[in-house]
């Protein structure tokens, strides 16, 4: 897998997904005008790209073949493509038409039509070289295979991931910690809720910051490696005000702490909801599999960081690296830098242009069963985490510029990207599921 891959799977990708929305263009029963991209999944088989529709209650699994890829690597992609309708509705294989001077696309068409078509909801798109051109449907899927029976076999659950990496604050440290308590954690039994406790209770919040009203360092450092985060900090400041003004005792401030910062006996409070926010940026990196057991990818990553654990920068580095590529990040800015083609005076007016055409586009994944904030809170936190990682210049005290939009540091995102594929290129999520070295 390279840099080109990971942008042309996009770039392909983007191509389909406008077509089905906007064109009425290669539409067929498993898919409709309200299709998204969400989040890929990181459980093996992984595909290039994931698409739902919430009025079809269908998921699509999209499987791309750079232009360089041989024959038996697209022999290959047949089998992987046929291996996502475990989990998929429908799939997608795309592929050169041409591979070392052989017609792959008429070989493939022949053989999808006698083998594949009325058989299989798989779907076959061919394009022209190095550059994409003539993308075209050569094998569609047979409209009789989208039958209730087939549907139930796999059930429908929507989700409102997008198909870039979802973040919620925590340090670089936090995911190495988070990444060290699954490696600590054994056991398969109830695996999720002792990888959390191992990192909730020995990291993020030590025993000795539970049952207080101090402000107790955790064991996380932040991002400069010298201050560490404090628990729970504006929550106890409330609490101790409370307290002060006797309007409750410390007995009760303790427990109203328990409950809506620490306790496993809720539903929702931190120690919940901090649980999804991390698991899911894990997830989405790729950092670990669906048993939260480290991938190599993961495994790459502790042992880096390790290795550079006196160097601050160095260490957002490597975060930075998997967040982009992993992580869909970079593919998200190139979007975002496309979609600037208009001048705006301030920067609600330009995220509000920015979500529109990520909607219109189909990147903005909904999940029906829940209200959605729209675009007034859209990718706040992801322009935190840029700026965090130097990704963007920041403008006083905004990422915004008047009639220009955000600003990327282009040349370290390409330095990063790259680096990536140096570093982590033989451990990266697509390259260890086609070589089945996945563990």
């Amino acid at each position: 897998m390279s840099v080109y891959h990971h942008r042309a799977a996009q770039i392909v990708s983007d191509q389909i997904l406008y077509s089905w929305r906007n064109k009425d263009r290669w539409i067929n029963p498993f898919v409709s005008n309200d299709v998204q991209q969400t989040i890929s999944p990181n459980d093996f088989p992984s595909p290039d790209a994931l698409f739902q529709d919430t009025q079809k209650r269908t998921k699509v699994s999209l499987e791309f073949k750079p232009y360089t890829e041989t024959k038996r690597g697209i022999m290959t992609g047949i089998g992987q493509a046929i291996a996502y309708l475990n989990k998929s509705h429908a799939s997608i294989l795309v592929c050169s038409s041409v591979v070392d001077g052989f017609n792959m696309g008429d070989y493939l068409t022949k053989t999808f039509n006698k083998f594949i078509y009325g058989k299989l909801p798989l779907a076959l798109f061919i394009y022209d070289g190095e550059k994409l051109e003539n993308l075209k449907l050569a094998v569609d899927i047979d409209p009789k295979l989208f039958t209730p029976s087939n549907l139930k076999q796999i059930p429908f659950r929507g989700s409102g991931a997008p198909y870039f990496a979802f973040w919620r604050e925590l340090p670089v440290n936090g995911f190495y910690k988070l990444s060290k308590s699954a490696k600590n954690i054994i056991s398969r039994t109830n695996r999720s809720e002792k990888v959390w406790d191992e990192f909730f209770y020995k990291y993020y919040a030590p025993k000795a910051a539970l049952n207080t009203l101090d402000d107790i360092d955790s064991d996380i450092y932040m991002d400069d490696m010298i201050k560490k985060i404090i628990p729970f900090s504006d929550r106890k400041k409330d609490l101790r005000i409370l307290v002060d003004n006797k309007e409750v005792s410390e007995a009760e401030a303790l427990k109203i702490l328990e409950k809506k910062s620490w306790s496993k006996k809720e539903t929702d409070n931190n120690y919940r909801n901090y649980k999804k926010n991390f698991f899911n940026f894990m997830n989405h990196n790729s950092l670990w599999d669906e048993n939260f057991y480290l991938t190599p990818l993961g495994n790459r990553f502790v042992e880096r960081y390790e290795k550079n654990i006196t160097s601050p920068q160095t260490l957002i580095d490597e975060m930075a690296q998997i967040l982009l590529v992993e992580g869909k990040h970079h593919n998200l800015i190139e979007e975002i830098k496309d979609i600037s083609n208009q001048t705006f005076n301030d920067d609600n007016a330009y995220l509000e242009h920015i979500y529109k055409e990520m909607d219109k586009r189909g990147h903005v994944a909904k999940n029906t069963a829940r209200k959605s904030s729209g675009s007034r809170k859209y990718l706040q936190a992801e322009k935190q985490l840029w700026g965090r990682f130097g990704l963007i210049q920041k403008n006083g005290n905004t990422y915004f510029n008047r009639n220009i939009g955000y600003v990327f540091e282009n040349k370290r995102i390409d330095e990063l990207v790259e680096k990536y594929y140096l570093n982590y290129g033989d451990v990266n999520s697509k390259k260890t599921f086609d070589n089945k070295i996945y563990n």
